[in-house]
């Protein structure tokens, strides 16, 4: 693959570049952070309504 390439006269670079700076990364791990969270909390509430007499019989 050509190193650029011209499009109408302009040269464009056909080269991607990621953009991660320490907020993005801080944002990303508090969304996965939080969902890891309640992800975890729902089976907890679910498994305190059991009635352990009752699932045994």
């Amino acid at each position: 693959m050509p190193e650029g390439v011209t499009v109408s006269g302009f040269s464009v670079s056909t080269t991607i570049h990621a953009l991660l700076t320490p907020s993005i990364l801080l944002w990303t791990g508090g969304i996965a952070m939080a969902a890891m969270l309640v992800l975890s909390l729902v089976p907890m509430r679910r498994i305190g309504r059991l009635r352990m007499t009752e699932s045994l019989r």
